[in-house]
């Protein structure tokens, strides 16, 4: 293990700089699919595809706490490691992602793409990601959860709140577009649908996959789900305006999808009205945060990333990683690099291939 004196800062105002003239945040290119099975089995077909069915009235009564002892966390197999899409890309095996492009790309999960991006805003949860270098491309992963829940987070809170995203998703999707939904029916929590996505800035190419809530069959287009509690005072609408609405943006926008399905619950639980919110507008209502500021950081970080690993040493040559980790009370990003291949997440199967 080295550690490094080197470190990035992150404060916001340092990325709030203008685009240059008709240049914005850059929209993602779809470039493949992939189902995952109750098993954790992934096929490069659309099986776990699952459609939005929204309630026909306008008066609802969800109740987000049914079956709430069906789960308890999320299976150790799905947190972080990006094996779907070293998977994807050893299946695609070109296709979709010509070999002559894919040199020093980053590769990650859309919840580290999302979680880098909203860095400059983010005051209170830290983050630690390791970075493999296999074939001159830069892969990403999220390690040591436990230490990434914001200071005081209650765990059981934090795991009710998931189960509620999960519950809200069943009460207005289906997995048959001619079927209704079964808010009853055990939720197997390794099934998904996933989109992989590339995205290019004006220096770098990030390749991602993208878990999805919903199709929806009225427009072709895809759709996020989330519950939330409605702003009632000023405190709980900056909050709103500043944090939620900045990673619902994220997540909308990286994904590629149409907007978020919002269903506004009570604090027991109970869902009574739902708005759709378009993704191009949630910005518009925008507290604290800019998508310059997204978008500048992201690339700039990238750039540093590359710059202080260097010369692109294969992990099959020498077994390091490179850890970065994002400390909010000091507003920086900690390089430390490790040659004992701790972290290691890569598959040998990919690594070997």
């Amino acid at each position: 293990m080295f550690h490094t004196n080197m470190a990035f800062k992150t404060d916001f105002y340092l990325f709030e700089k203008l685009f240059s003239s008709g240049n914005s945040f850059p929209s993602p290119q779809n470039i493949g699919h992939f189902s995952v099975d109750r098993n954790g089995q992934t096929s490069l077909d659309k099986n776990q595809m699952r459609f939005l069915k929204p309630p026909s009235t306008q008066r609802i009564h969800f109740d987000l706490n049914l079956g709430f002892t069906e789960i308890t966390d999320e299976p150790e197999s799905k947190k972080g490691n990006i094996n779907y899409i070293a998977n994807w890309i050893k299946e695609d095996n070109g296709r979709n992602l010509a070999e002559a492009e894919f040199r020093g790309a980053f590769v990650c999960r859309r919840h580290m793409l999302r979680t880098l991006i909203s860095t400059p805003y983010e005051n209170n949860a830290g983050w630690k990601m390791a970075v493999i270098v296999h074939e001159s491309n830069f892969y990403m992963c999220e390690v040591d959860f436990h230490n990434q829940l914001a200071p005081n987070a209650d765990r059981n809170i934090w795991l009710k709140s998931c189960f509620w995203g999960l519950k809200i998703e069943q009460y207005l999707t289906s997995d048959k577009s001619d079927t209704n939904p079964n808010p009853s029916q055990p939720r197997n929590l390794l099934e998904e649908f996933n989109v992989v996505n590339k995205l290019k800035t004006d220096r770098h190419l990030i390749v991602y996959n993208c878990e999805m809530d919903a199709f929806n069959n009225k427009d072709d287009t895809f759709v996020e789900i989330k519950t939330s509690t409605r702003p009632t005072d000023e405190r709980t609408t900056n909050n709103y305006k500043r944090f939620k609405l900045q990673k619902w943006w994220a997540q909308s926008h990286l994904g590629g999808v149409s907007g978020v399905l919002v269903g506004f619950r009570d604090d027991k639980g109970i869902v009574t009205s739902l708005e759709f919110i378009p993704t191009a507008s949630l910005p518009k209502d925008r507290r604290m945060w800019t998508e310059n500021g997204c978008y500048h950081f992201l690339n700039e970080f990238l750039t540093w990333m590359k710059s202080v690993i260097g010369d692109r040493v294969d992990f099959c040559s020498d077994n390091t990683v490179h850890v970065f980790e994002y400390l909010p009370g000091l507003k920086k990003i900690d390089y430390i690099k490790y040659t004992d291949g701790k972290y290691k997440f890569l598959p040998d199967w990919f690594l070997q291939r």
